[in-house]
């Protein structure tokens, strides 16, 4: 069996919800609207990629 990271599990899970072969941040919170349920492992996602400074804007992106 496959031994994942944190960082890995969220790769899969993100893409998964996504429901798209990618990881860009910018085109994963343009998704959002349309797989509400791709919200919540984002954020996690992107602290584990050490761009925190986009969670707010993340953040801004669920709220509107």
């Amino acid at each position: 069996m496959r031994h994942l990271t944190l960082t890995g599990y969220l790769e899969s899970y993100v893409r998964h919800l996504a429901g798209q072969d990618t990881l860009a941040l910018s085109r994963l919170a343009a998704l959002m609207q349309s797989e509400p349920r791709l919200a919540e492992p984002l954020l996690p996602f992107a602290t584990t990629l050490g761009r925190c400074g986009l969670c707010g804007l993340l953040g801004v992106a669920l709220l509107g």
